[in-house]
């Protein structure tokens, strides 16, 4: 994936573009009759395919398969109960005299408490979608007075692009004020000169404190909670 460079001042977007993990995938090269199959090709976490020999038995093959199928729905059933609720970041926009404010809540989802919480990103990509800076954001941060709030003991930051003039905002928690599991946290808000649909569509990402990230996209809601 491309890294976006930064504009002088900002800070490193490594810190805040994690990489996901790639799924180990196991593919089976078809054999005909009762004959066995030669190959096993396995797609490594890095997406590299790597092949290795052996034999392996299409009629233990299809047992095995019968008895994924059997335990399937009760595995299913395990996995679910013990997944927590989604995090969701939902974003309410106020207009008052063509002046536009939007407002983030974070519901968190994680197990681990949210310490990072990342918007106007595309999440496939990792650019910067917000399409209007801040009223009263510059580029040099020592003359930078941007109307951005962030609840107590959280800071924020305005990211830019070197070739792109479309921003991000990355609001960090400091010591004691994460967000606990399954805690709901408002005052994340950011005003402009006049309304800008980016900030209502664009894609989110937390971090948490170990380092896991999750990502999904705004939901825009008509009334604040």
């Amino acid at each position: 994936m491309m890294t976006p460079m930064l504009k002088r001042g900002t800070r490193s977007w490594t810190d805040v573009n994690r990489g996901g993990n790639a799924n180990r995938l196991v593919r089976q090269v078809p054999a005909h009759g009762d004959r066995s199959v030669s190959d096993l090709a396995v797609v490594g976490w890095n997406g590299t395919p790597s092949h290795r020999k052996g034999t392996v038995s299409v009629k233990a093959t299809m047992v095995f398969v019968a008895l994924l199928v059997g335990v399937g729905p009760g595995l299913a059933a395990v996995f679910s109960a013990q997944q927590p609720a989604a995090t969701r970041i939902t974003v309410y926009e106020e207009i008052r005299a063509g002046r536009a404010t939007y407002q983030y809540t974070v519901t968190s989802g994680s197990d681990r408490p949210i310490t990072s919480v990342l918007i106007g990103i595309d999440a496939m990509t990792g650019d910067f979608v917000l399409t209007a800076a801040p009223t009263g954001w510059a580029q040099d941060p020592d003359v930078s007075h941007a109307n951005v709030w962030a609840p107590a003991g959280w800071t924020y930051t305005v990211f830019s692009a070197e070739d792109s003039d479309k921003v991000a905002i990355q609001w960090i928690s400091g010591s004691g004020a994460a967000i606990a599991p399954g805690q709901t946290v408002r005052g994340f808000r950011v005003a402009l000169r006049r309304p800008n649909a980016s900030y209502k569509s664009s894609d989110w990402e937390t971090a948490d404190t170990l380092g896991g990230d999750t990502r999904g996209k705004l939901n825009a809601i008509r009334s604040p909670r």
